[in-house]
């Protein structure tokens, strides 16, 4: 999300900024029919399919969600120094 312009992706000409990639490739997926859950998720059980997935509702309650594919996307987290300057050029690359 601080990647201020992605410059090597396929199908763009131009730079596109980090969270408009983002968007475009779920509404692409959405297109498709690719369902989108963005919870929490304790446990995955890929011994049988389709994967039985673990997850917590934005209320808190548990329930699980059968899946036939599960992308997963862990983040990251940036190390900042806290050195002078450092607000001035964060996600400039």
């Amino acid at each position: 999300m601080l990647t201020s312009d992605v410059e090597n992706f396929p199908g763009y000409e131009k730079p596109v900024p980090g969270p408009a990639l983002m968007g475009d490739l779920r509404t692409q997926a959405e297109v498709q029919g690719a369902q989108v859950l963005e919870r929490d998720v304790s446990k995955v059980d890929t011994s049988s399919w389709p994967f039985v997935v673990t997850v917590a509702d934005h209320g808190g309650e548990v329930r699980h969600v059968s899946a036939k594919a599960v992308i997963v996307c862990t983040g990251a987290q940036a190390l900042w120094l806290d050195a002078p300057g450092e607000d001035v050029v964060k996600g400039k690359g």
